[in-house]
């Protein structure tokens, strides 16, 4: 189950009113699921996604009012997209897709991938330093915005489903099953850490340096407090499959998860409604 990343809920709800109405956006793509959804500023962001026959992106200028489809050149679906400005964006999918754009979208190009399962997650620091993940246990890392890239051996044989960095150095992956990986020099090594759960981990996400939160299935939340070194259970109230969560400060968080599942927390993930 692939993530689907909501940067773009919380720029549309950062004022946490009670009462937000959510709105249908155009344009509709028959027979396409759109699967991640970056925002970069609170007007420019990109989402991706597919059907069997074709790679789509989306591209807004305008908060999401309206969406502009940009040509992928691509036949395979797409999992997640990442930016890192308003120029240079990633997006990643089945059969080791990787492409690139450095001017907004205008052309989107093809990145050489070792790795030729399906990518599930990207994440970039800066425009140089950048990791992905794959269903296929794979962790590939770029130092040069993704000219070449390496797979890096993770020391397991699970499946991956989201990656996020601090900085350029601390990292964290999440996987199947009960998965959690970190490492301190850029992806060169991983060490694995322990839940406490036999859980599906789906996504990971840092406030700070030492605040973060990991969801999964069965309603899973777990929080760190110390960047990550230990992991505690917190109760979500649901038992539903939850699949990205997202802070948009220390304080508050969102999380989103099957059967139309949305939880807010107002204090660090203590409480959810």
């Amino acid at each position: 189950m692939k993530k689907i990343v909501f940067v773009f809920a919380f720029l549309l709800t950062i004022s946490f009113q009670t009462n937000a109405q959510w709105e249908a956006q155009n344009p509709k793509i028959p027979n396409c699921s759109l699967t991640s959804i970056k925002f970069i500023s609170h007007d420019i962001g990109w989402t991706v996604g597919g059907n069997y026959t074709h790679g789509y992106i989306l591209k807004t200028i305008d908060s999401g009012n309206s969406w502009i489809k940009q040509n992928s050149d691509s036949i395979n679906t797409l999992s997640c997209v990442f930016c890192v400005d308003e120029f240079n964006v990633w997006a990643v999918g089945i059969n080791g897709t990787i492409l690139r754009t450095s001017d907004g979208g205008n052309n989107w190009n093809q990145q050489v991938s070792p790795e030729i399962s399906s990518l599930s997650s990207v994440f970039f620091t800066d425009i140089n330093n950048g990791w992905i993940v794959s269903y296929n246990k794979e962790i590939l890392r770029t130092t040069n915005g993704g000219t070449s890239w390496e797979s890096k051996f993770s020391g397991t044989n699970e499946s991956f489903y989201d990656v996020f960095f601090k900085d350029s150095l601390s990292g964290f992956v999440v996987g199947y099953p009960d998965k959690i990986l970190r490492t301190s020099n850029g992806g060169l090594s991983w060490i694995p850490q322990t839940s406490g759960l036999t859980s599906w981990l789906e996504s990971v996400s840092f406030s700070d340096w030492n605040n973060g939160l990991i969801v999964g299935v069965h309603g899973t939340i777990l929080k760190t407090t110390d960047g990550g070194i230990n992991w505690n259970s917190l109760s979500s109230g649901v038992y539903t499959d939850l699949t990205s969560v997202h802070f948009v400060d220390q304080n508050n968080a969102f999380v989103v998860g099957s059967s139309g599942t949305i939880l807010k927390t107002t204090n660090g993930g203590l409480n959810w409604d």
